[in-house]
């Protein structure tokens, strides 16, 4: 098969959003592989920042900062490819053109905060369990951190659909969504978490596949429940 053709799925076959996922990434195989690849290559200035404690500080902490506000900014472009691609647009250097253009701010600006919030909260969380006199802020602390995690699978969606939405907006929503079909979303959460496993026990699929695949399953499935 050339590099870059479609394999000839019929779009106009119905799935549900489990299967739909995979159909859409097999229908583009080889560009969400490239559109993979330019996100996760993000991470790099942040895994060589890691890997190199005994790095200059001036060297360590820019290329934090560099992989913290372009993974925001990719992962925005990447949800927006990825809502077009589900809708049968074909992806191309225009349309990645157009969606950075178009939603790299707004990932800035709310994707990073929503994730800044999870990650603030996995701190407090280990910060809690520490000390058995706060059992109770312990336990809600947890409790948030379950509904942010669950929520957090609509976060990039929403985002493609209504980039002028702020942090508080995207994040409301998400909760209605939750509440409107939660058994289905817990079920979006378990097929994410077993791809992020697979994803962290081969590195290549990191690179290559399981964050593109992670999104598909997100986006067909925020369609299914938003419909």
């Amino acid at each position: 098969m050339p590099f870059f053709e479609n394999t000839g799925l019929d779009p106009n076959v119905e799935r549900g959003p489990l299967w739909g996922a995979f159909a859409t990434l097999f229908e583009q195989l080889e560009r969400f592989i490239v559109v993979n690849i330019a996100w996760a290559g993000q991470s790099i200035p942040l895994i060589l920042a890691l890997m190199f404690p005994d790095w200059s500080l001036w060297i360590r902490i820019p290329l934090m900062l560099y992989s913290g506000l372009a993974l925001a900014a990719a992962t925005a472009t990447a949800y927006g490819l990825i809502y077009a691609a589900v809708d049968h647009e074909t992806l191309n250097v225009d349309l990645v053109r157009d969606y950075f253009a178009k939603l790299a701010l707004p990932g800035i600006l709310t994707l990073a905060p929503l994730y800044g919030l999870f990650g603030l909260l996995l701190g407090l969380a280990a910060w809690t369990a520490s000390s058995p006199s706060l059992f109770i802020l312990d336990v809600l602390v947890r409790l948030l951190l379950i509904v942010i995690l669950v929520c957090s699978m609509y976060w990039g969606p929403l985002l493609a659909e209504s980039p002028s939405d702020s942090f508080v907006s995207i994040a409301r929503r998400s909760l209605v969504l939750v509440w409107r079909d939660p058994g289905r979303t817990l079920l979006l959460l378990g097929v994410v978490l077993v791809a992020l496993i697979i994803g962290a026990i081969s590195i290549g699929g990191v690179f290559l596949a399981v964050p593109v695949m992670v999104a598909l399953l997100q986006t067909h499935m925020f369609l299914a429940v938003r419909r």
